[in-house]
């Protein structure tokens, strides 16, 4: 016989007649499992207080017309699981066992957690008892779908990715957040979500018009550019838009260390400007005095001028958009740097290809490509990108000159970036010596529980002989 709580401790603190074990229809099972928090900890807490707070609710239940456990026989709350040293699936393994055990008896069992993970072991049992035509509704304010979280697949928040693993229909209710890892992951056929929030196509959402209210409290601003238009919305079947209010002018000026920078605020990649890489850029003025610079991937040429106004004797600025190298030329005549930036527009790596055909070589060359590593599922190809891109960097490289490599790709990490430059080094016969670190400026802070806001990093590269 299962040992239960007494009324001190019970659900409803029920007396002894409704909370027996052999007659009670339903059953709690309290599972304290705390493994992976990655906030707080207090999850395992989460049985206790449930069942303490229980005992102020009413027991009648207005639909059913009736006190809720008199017509299942009694509530029987069992005696809370421990653990100790158990791996994740040992843990996952055991309540599965101890469900299942409750489902043979024809028990319907409430299992009280816990971080998310251990709802594996009831959905697990319950799968085994009743086959296909089991679907789970998951009421949430995240989707869980990683397919591991800071190298754990048994994290909480990769918990429906382990469910969708033998469960053949979720639906999702609630959802008001996610990675875009989760965003990407597509089982239309199989995972139906039902987001918080109340966005209808064509209407602009309660929450915009509290954030526009915000800002005409607090910055009295003269224009407003609502920009939805990411390929985020056309994911999640969302029509694009831009919406302006006030005045806002098809050019903006930006400055960053001294210079001017006309931006496209319409147009424009994302805001228009990369104020993350800001930082980065001031650490390569102190490389490029009187050297002959690339500048890769150039956008509207942040790098480039930067090192042109630090004293590089020469920079060429390559990029894919003939806007982009329009507004390169625009941006160094304003600063008073035309005679010393060129520019070439073409495919980066086509560029860099014939560069080393025609024997050019630099003594500094940056590197600030887009993510390559857009999602997890595309890492391989993205990766051999990177080393593709480094490698032909450093063919273009003089003796002893200076790679600042960047990646603003999450799926991408540091160390990762590292390894590809020194095996890029390697197979070219040369030497690689780190000089520094860079990753983004202070106004993209990193939290500490949201591994994806550690997105940048740039590496400030030393590239000699063998």
């Amino acid at each position: 016989m299962m040992k239960v709580l007494d009324k001190n401790r019970n659900f409803l603190g029920l007396p002894d007649e409704f909370s027996g074990f052999k007659q009670a229809r339903v059953v709690i099972l309290p599972v304290p499992y705390e493994r992976t928090s990655s906030y707080v900890d207090g999850s395992k807490k989460g049985p206790e207080a449930l069942l303490e707070a229980s005992s102020q609710l009413e027991d009648f239940d207005e639909e059913l017309n009736t006190v809720i456990y008199r017509c299942c026989k009694g509530i029987a709350t069992l005696e809370p699981m421990q653990f100790a040293s158990e791996t994740a699936p040992e843990s996952i393994e055991r309540i599965r066992q101890v469900v299942s055990g409750l489902l043979e008896m024809g028990k319907y069992v409430v299992s009280l957690g816990g971080e998310h993970t251990f709802s594996l072991g009831p959905v697990r049992a319950h799968y085994d008892h009743y086959g296909d035509s089991l679907s789970l509704l998951q009421l949430d304010a995240h989707k869980d779908f990683r397919d591991d979280y800071l190298g754990d697949p048994f994290s909480h928040a990769s918990v429906m990715a382990r469910m969708l693993e033998f469960i053949p229909s979720i639906v999702q209710l609630g959802i008001r957040s996610h990675c875009r890892e989760e965003l990407e992951i597509q089982h239309a056929d199989r995972v139906s979500t039902f987001y918080a929030h109340s966005i209808k196509s064509g209407q602009m959402p309660d929450w915009q018009e509290q954030v526009l209210e915000a800002l005409d409290k607090v910055l009295r601003p003269a224009g407003i550019l609502l920009r939805a238009d990411s390929s985020i919305r056309k994911l999640e079947g969302l029509d694009s838009y831009q919406q302006v209010i006030g005045n806002v002018p098809e050019e903006l000026t930006v400055k960053e260390h001294g210079l001017s920078f006309a931006v496209s605020l319409r147009e424009g990649q994302k805001t228009g400007w990369f104020y993350d890489q800001r930082l980065n850029r001031a650490r390569l003025r102190n490389y490029v005095r009187g050297k002959r610079v690339l500048d890769v991937f150039s956008y509207a040429g942040a790098w480039g001028l930067q090192a042109a106004a630090a004293g590089a004797a020469e920079v060429l600025c390559v990029d894919a958009s003939g806007a982009a190298v329009e507004r390169i030329h625009g941006n160094a005549q304003a600063n008073g740097l035309s005679d010393r930036v060129a520019s070439v527009e073409g495919d980066a790596f086509e560029v860099l290809a014939q560069l080393r055909l025609n024997q050019e070589k630099f003594d500094v060359v940056v590197l600030d490509p887009p993510a390559f590593i857009k999602r997890k599922k595309d890492a391989r190809a993205g990766e051999q990108a990177y080393h593709r891109l480094n490698q032909l960097a450093m063919q273009v490289l003089k003796k002893d000159a200076i790679l600042v490599s960047a990646s603003c790709s999450h799926h991408l990490p540091e160390s990762s970036l590292q390894t590809i430059l020194l095996q890029s080094s390697r197979h070219l016969d040369r030497s690689l010596q780190i000089l520094e670190r860079g990753h983004q400026a202070p106004d993209h802070p990193l939290h500490p529980a949201i591994a994806e806001t550690a997105y940048l990093k740039a590496l400030f590269c030393r590239v000699l002989p063998s």
